[in-house]
């Protein structure tokens, strides 16, 4: 997955997108075990604050028996970016993450501040078979050449550098259910 032109791109901040992550047939299957219940999901916050009008989904960390095709794919990224990327990575965790579709956003920020804290590289991956335009919900990313919007579309994984690329979903009209996982360094 992260040959080298992959790592050099990585490495300078920009965003990695894999289309076709797990296959079609198992990307259905997982969004559908996952998708189906709405039980254990919380409001999130950032760290123990809540506020809707920062972020306003709803999440439950997964374990592995949830969705092991997925974490099969994660654990793959795992040994690459801790053999290839050199990110000293040694485990990750896991959430699952639903925006009801009323408006909910979630403000632009980083995933860990920089020089501080155990996460190294975030991999989102979408569980949404039938999203459309107008539907909202797309990840908006800061790269080296100025923001970008990645549609949450069913077996798109989208990685990048925790503390580096700023982001923000846009307002979401439809249920939007995404899956992300935290690569964490010592």
């Amino acid at each position: 997955m992260l040959g080298p032109a992959e790592l050099e791109r990585l490495g300078a901040g920009e965003v990695l997108v894999f289309d076709g992550a797990l296959g079609a047939e198992r990307a259905l299957a997982v969004a559908a075990r996952l998708t189906a219940s709405r039980e254990g999901l919380a409001e999130a916050g950032v760290g123990r604050v809540r506020d809707p009008g920062v972020r306003g989904d709803l999440t439950r960390w997964l374990e592995r028996d949830s969705a092991e095709p997925l974490f099969a794919l994660f654990d793959g990224l795992l040994v690459e970016l801790r053999e290839r990327a050199w990110l000293g990575v040694r485990e990750m965790e896991v959430q699952l993450a639903l925006y009801p579709g009323r408006g909910e956003s979630y403000v632009a920020h980083r995933d860990a501040f920089a020089g501080g804290g155990r996460r190294r590289a975030t991999a989102v991956y979408y569980l949404n078979a039938a999203w459309k335009p107008g539907d909202g919900g797309e990840l908006r990313v800061e790269t080296p050449d100025g923001w970008r919007e990645i549609e949450p579309v069913l077996d798109r994984l989208v990685v990048y550098l925790a503390e580096v690329v700023r982001h923000e979903v846009m307002p979401v009209h439809a249920p939007r259910w995404a899956v992300t996982a935290w690569f964490l360094g010592p």
